[in-house]
Order: structure tokens, then sequence, then C-alpha cells
């Protein structure tokens, strides 16, 4: 176990709305469960949004002539549960104090961003979050785009947002504190979240006697059938394009597009002949041998009955 959160915070409201690039509700769950750390090792990406904050908030000021400055985190009134850790409050306008957050964005997730429109929805909603927190009417993205481009936007508190959000916040921190997870869904986050709840298994037997089950036992045979299918359907489709195209690189197709083909050039990298030095070299090898051990996890295989599944199957 690890420390548990307080609260829902800015960056948590999206994910809570389904609406997160980075999280699903599944990990958040467990975060604020204290199961799965809720402090992941900060990416690069991460480190620079760090240390660009301060130099996007002065640029900002600058532009706007506005005061900022520091707040310390807060909690809701209403709805305790409900955090808020902002990166300034913008003070001295005729609106009453605002809300600054501070944003850097890689030049590809970013060059769309034109107008308030374009503004991520994740971004948008931990605005919201913080207005709905702070009861303030205003706040502004200060968002650095590709390391030189600069905009910024006034958002104006959204009460139909906030309700919807308080609305689902709820309902998701009834959820952590009655330990009722969100549906396991497709995505690989789930099943990474999976490997680091269940690393190892135990040896024991369960049975799963119930018809949701079964059903899901089923359905994922089903699955798998027709993932074998269609990769043989892709794979036909694939052999029978190779086979018109023969030795040509390309292949244009009117109302398509193009399709290549072409020769990948010849890996090349040094490799050390293991059996001849150790013929030639036996006490060198001795010497310099080192045994890894290396955590293999859990092997997922599902074994149906033989009526279940069609012979070749089996």
């Amino acid at each position: 176990m690890t420390d548990k959160p307080h609260g829902i915070g800015g960056p948590g409201a999206a994910v809570v709305a389904g609406l997160s690039p980075y999280k699903t509700p599944l990990q958040y769950f467990y975060e604020l469960r204290g199961e799965l750390p809720a402090s992941p090792e900060e990416t690069e990406a991460m480190e620079w949004g760090t240390i660009l904050e301060e130099p996007i908030a002065k640029k900002y000021a600058t532009l706007t002539g506005r005061t900022i400055r520091r707040q310390p985190p807060k909690l809701s009134p209403a709805h305790p549960f409900m955090r808020a850790s902002i990166d300034y409050q913008v003070v001295n306008d005729p609106r009453g104090p605002g809300i600054l957050e501070c944003k850097n964005f890689g030049y590809w997730t970013g060059k769309s961003i034109k107008s308030l429109t374009d503004v991520p929805d994740h971004v948008y909603l931990q605005g919201q979050h913080y207005l709905a927190v702070y009861g303030y009417a205003w706040c502004s993205f200060a968002l650095l785009i590709g390391g030189q481009h600069f905009v910024w936007f006034d958002v104006e508190r959204h009460e139909a947002v906030i309700a919807k959000l308080i609305d689902l916040e709820t309902a998701f921190w009834e959820r952590v504190q009655r330990n009722d997870p969100p549906p396991i869904d497709g995505s690989a986050q789930t099943a990474e979240i999976l490997k680091q709840l269940y690393p190892q298994d135990s040896g024991a037997i369960v049975t799963i006697d119930d018809a949701e089950g079964l059903s899901h036992a089923l359905a994922y045979l089903e699955w798998k059938s027709k993932e074998k299918e269609a990769e043989a359907a892709k794979l036909a489709e694939e052999n029978y394009l190779k086979d018109r195209l023969k030795e040509a690189t390309k292949a244009l197709i009117p109302g398509f597009g193009e399709i290549t083909w072409k020769t990948a050039a010849p890996s090349r990298k040094e490799v050390l002949d293991v059996e001849r030095f150790r013929a030639d070299q036996p006490d060198l090898y001795k010497k310099y041998l080192r045994v890894e051990t290396k955590a293999s996890g859990r092997r997922f295989l599902v074994k149906p009955d033989k009526a279940l599944v069609p012979q070749e199957d089996v």
C-alpha cells in the first residue's frame, strides 16, 4: 500500500470524466485507494513542465499586465474531497481573483491550439475543477508550444460543466470509499494496472461459477477466433498486393493512395562468439560470467473444454 491522496485534484477531473489522455479511471481509482503509486516517476516532459512553469508565468504577466502570486493548496468547502493545487492566483482584476495554469506542450501536440476552442478537454476540465474549488469566476491558461510559441486564453466559469463535474467526482469518490472499482476495459493501461496489482500467482484455485464470468470466458473465445480470422484475411490482402507490385518499389492506386514494398537496408552489429570464447578461454569465460534472474511475470492461458472449440484450435 502507498500513501493515499486525500481527494480528487485538478488533473483527476478529466480522468473521472473519461477524457484524460494519460490515465484511466481504473488506474486513478487504485491510486486514490493507495494501492498504486499516486506519483509515478517523473518523465522528462514532466520535468521540463516544472522547470518552465515560472518563465511561462512571467511571460503571461508581462503580456497581460496582471499580477500573479502563489497560493497554497485548497479544499472545496462544500465538497472536501475536491482538491486544488493551482499554479498561480491572478489578482487586481475587475472580475475578481482568477487562476493561472501554465502548460508546456510539444510542437506536435500543441500546434493546432489557435483559440480557446482548441484547448484540450483535459486542460479545460482542470480549470473548471479549480474554479469549482475556489469559487472564482474565471481562469487563464498560458501555453508554451514547441518551446517557442506562446499563447494565452481566459476561460469563464461554466456552471453546467462544474455541476456535472461535481456529480461525476462525487460518484467516483463514493466508489473509492466503498472500494467499488470502475469496470475493467480493454485498454493497454488497464492490462498494465492488473500486472502491477497482481504480479504473482498464489497457487490457489478459484471457481468462477456465475453467469457473468462464463459469458466473458465465452466472449474471449469468440474474439480470439475473430482475431485469427482477421489476421488471416489481412495477410491474404497483403500477399495479393505484394504479388501485384512484384519487383516494383511503389504502387499508386487512384482513389486510395499508394503502397510501397521496399528493400530494407541490411543491419550490421558486432556480436561476441560466446561458444568460441568459452572453448578458447574457459578461465576468462568463468571469470566474467554473470547469472541474472529476471522476473518473467504471469502467463495468461485459457483452456476451454474441447467441446467448445473446433478440433483444429484445441
